[in-house]
């Protein structure tokens, strides 16, 4: 070793590969190296749906030799014609030294109760589109017959090094007018960022690709629907890369779409903003309208440009997740000594309940610094006399709603499932209420506290309107909530709940601060435990950071111990008998070593 070596700053990005597991040995290999990360932008063309209403997304994994299977990101759901351009980015670490090959599977919704269906799957190597002279590559999607059913288009960017910043702002638009008078105001809004194409495109020997590259602007941003003659968005929040390349002096668009429930959006007017005059405190412009209609006003106010934190700044800071879980014992899931039973315990193995639990919790707990878990239910009756209760402790236990395992958790479960008698209706809202005093008692205690959490339900939610009363209340507090639908039930209201479209708004008029919610049907992927958790967990990230962003709280300063000085490979001895919960009972989805 070389004396008095220069201090190390913390390498961000390890990769850790397992190599072997037995029983009492794992064989790792660790990379020291620290990744590039490479931004990919996604669209598609002529796309043929098997209907012009069902929602298109696009998820991309890798299926190398190291890492068969993994998933790194997916879009969002969109709701549009034959040609889709995605505002959600993907971020993947480029190893120039490895054959990255990927592949983006384009997935067809119709809704939560149908699920997903696969459209077409496109294969390449990262190394094609980061190396393409204009950064871009066009890729045919083929279906189970091997014929093509679209294209995809991959956009490649570089995030620059160094500190991360990020753009908030208010933004109001006054009098939408209707383009007639039979149409409802329902409007949504479309971002876009400025490509500063001013250059003609290199690959002049694929026009597909030049048509590309001659486009100026890149959609980066889709927001909610709002419905009535104003449009308004409070604390808007942007990773200033991805709008604007961190150029004060750059510009970008600004588009208002009338929303249809047919998919047949269209496009009303825009506008383009300076953003070197949303520092000057407010910015007014008219927008640019397609007919020949007073255009509306377009007010910016409140304009922030600060240092953006990361998820893993504040996990390194210390933040605390801490885990609650609900469990839905209604009649409908039929009573466990039922073989049709979502509660039927399966020996040797674990039912849906328990494998939703497991797949979310055993990745969640690595960021609980407490170790205990909070386990509810609700609509059943216990004790003497028997009363539906809609929100008690698994432990029935009052004071002690905690386990301090999975396997602790899953035997109570198992013995409780004899003491319940299952009943009904199906309420939310009680837990919720607890769930927020909890939150609110623990950030007391510790900003750093936040609180996730996994609700597992069979059908309908009865309570809608008071369910949403309270979601709209977390939603001002550090809460992100998981709702796994169990079993083949009408979760349509979940789609509500989920507020892709609309905002969800209380009984009071509030508005959602922030989209806290999300829901899974577990049966899309009851056959992939480890999909099902990168779809459970994927907004969470950015709701945490979301948060506290809005509520100007930085991460602490603390680092995570470096890597670099650790040899390429080692061997890590582990007693799996002494593991949090029995290995044999069960398995844990994947082994994870801090």
């Amino acid at each position: 070793q070389t004396p008095n070596p220069k201090p190390q700053t913390p390498t961000p990005y390890k990769v850790i590969s397992i190599l072997k597991v037995n029983k009492y040995k794992i064989i790792m290999s660790v990379s020291t190296q620290e990744f590039e990360k490479v931004s990919l932008y996604i669209s598609c063309r002529g796309l043929k749906k098997s209907h012009p209403n069902n929602q298109v997304s696009v998820s991309l994994q890798s299926f190398d030799n190291r890492m068969d299977g993994t998933y790194l990101g997916k879009t969002e759901q969109v709701n549009t014609d034959s040609n889709v351009d995605f505002a959600t980015n993907i971020d993947i670490n480029f190893i120039f030294e490895r054959k990255q090959s990927i592949k983006a599977i384009c997935y067809e919704n119709r809704d939560n109760i149908h699920g997903s269906t696969i459209l077409g799957i496109a294969n390449f190597d990262l190394s094609e589109v980061v190396g393409s002279l204009d950064n871009l590559k066009i890729y045919h999607l083929m279906n189970n017959a091997n014929v093509s059913i679209g294209k995809i288009v991959l956009r490649s960017e570089r995030p620059s090094g160094g500190p991360q910043y990020h753009m908030s702002f208010d933004l109001f638009i006054s009098m939408i007018p209707k383009f007639n008078y039979f149409s409802y105001r329902n409007y949504y809004l479309e971002i876009y960022k400025n490509l500063q194409n001013d250059k003609k495109g290199k690959s002049f020997n694929n026009m597909e690709v030049l048509k590309e590259t001659q486009l100026k602007w890149l959609l980066v941003e889709n927001t909610k629907c709002q419905k009535g003659e104003n449009y308004e968005l409070r604390n808007f929040n942007i990773a200033a890369l991805k709008l604007c390349n961190n150029d004060l002096n750059n510009i970008f668009k600004i588009e208002i779409w009338k929303f249809k429930k047919n998919s047949q959006h269209y496009l009303m007017g825009e506008i383009e903003v300076p953003i070197k005059s949303l520092t000057e405190g407010r910015y007014q412009g008219s927008f640019t309208m397609l007919k020949s209609i007073d255009p509306p006003v377009l007010t910016i106010q409140n304009f922030k440009y600060e240092e953006s934190f990361t998820f893993l700044d504040y996990i390194r800071g210390g933040l605390c997740i801490n885990l609650v879980v609900g469990i839905d014992f209604t009649a409908s899931n039929k009573d466990p000594s039922d073989l049709s039973s979502l509660h039927r315990i399966i020996n040797d193995g674990l039912n849906m309940y328990q494998s939703s639990i497991l797949s979310v919790g055993e990745i969640l707990e690595d960021y609980n610094h407490t170790g205990q878990i909070a386990t509810y239910g609700f609509g059943a009756k216990f004790g003497n006399p028997s009363v539906t209760s809609h929100f008690f402790p698994l432990s029935l236990n009052n004071t002690n709603p905690f386990f301090n395992s999975f396997n602790e958790l899953f035997e109570t479960y198992k013995k409780r499932l004899f003491d319940l008698q299952f009943s009904g209706p199906t309420l939310f809202a009680p837990l919720l209420e607890k769930l927020i005093e909890f939150a609110e008692r623990k950030f007391q205690l510790n900003p750093f506290n936040y609180t996730t959490l996994l609700l597992l339900t069979d059908g309908v939610v009865n309570d809608l309107q008071a369910t949403i009363d309270q979601v709209v209340k977390a939603s001002k507090l550090p809460i992100s909530i998981i709702i796994v639908g169990i079993g083949n039930e009408n979760f349509e209201n979940m789609n509500v709940l989920d507020a892709d479209v609309h905002p969800l708004i209380s009984s009071l008029g509030e508005q959602s601060h922030a989209d806290i919610l999300q829901f899974v049907p577990y049966n899309q992927f009851m056959n992939n435990p480890f999909l099902l958790r990168s779809e459970v967990l994927a907004e969470l990230p950015i709701q945490v950071t979301n948060f506290y962003r809005k509520m100007n709280i930085r991460p602490l300063n603390r680092h995570a111990p470096s890597l670099t000085n650790l040899s390429r490979q080692f061997t890590v001895q582990a007693d799996l008998n002494n593991a949090k919960y029995n290995a044999d009972k069960y398995p844990s989805l994947e082994t994870v070593f801090k």
